[in-house]
């Protein structure tokens, strides 16, 4: 799931407060920020794909936006949570993060168990940064399992994550 321009520039602002992006900054002044998290909501339409290298895993594709910051999510169907997060210091034009969410046992459509969701993604980064908002949405009965759900993301040796309690 990808941010909006509106989240863009929030994102922008934020780190442009708490760091100055350089071209020749060494690579340990890369950092990375959860910015936001909780309940998330689609502003846009929504477009559903296959995760590549991942039968029976999808994933959409809509600009987001928290709605309500919280760490304790209903177990309802149609529920989505997420964070907002954002890393400074690159000096690259694009980078590939690992976006995961670790969550209780499920059972997939394909009949596989399921503990773990991965997807490699993608990022344009702006003056430094790159950012995004990412989540999960409890779409189908069979992800309506009570746990904790962590949601990840990972850029070299760098993880920005949240764990969830659903219930």
């Amino acid at each position: 799931m990808r941010r909006g321009i509106f989240t863009g520039l929030l994102l922008l602002l934020f780190l442009s407060s708490c760091t100055t992006a350089s071209r020749e900054q060494p690579e340990e002044s890369v950092r990375g920020y959860l910015i936001d998290y909780g309940v998330i909501k689609p502003t846009s339409q929504q477009q559903r794909y296959a995760v590549p290298d991942q039968p029976g895993r999808f994933a959409i594709n809509a600009d987001l936006e928290i709605v309500k910051k919280t760490e304790e999510i209903p177990l309802k169907q149609g529920t989505a949570f997420g964070i907002v997060w954002a890393i400074s210091g690159l000096k690259e034009k694009t980078i590939e993060v690992v976006y995961s969410v670790e969550h209780p046992e499920i059972i997939l459509e394909n009949g596989e168990k399921s503990r773990l969701g991965t997807e490699r993604m993608t990022h344009q980064v702006v003056d430094g940064i790159a950012g995004s908002i990412d989540g999960y949405i409890l779409n189908h009965k069979y992800e309506l399992v009570a746990g904790d759900w962590k949601v990840s993301i990972k850029y070299k040796s760098i993880e920005i994550s949240k764990t969830f309690k659903v219930y």
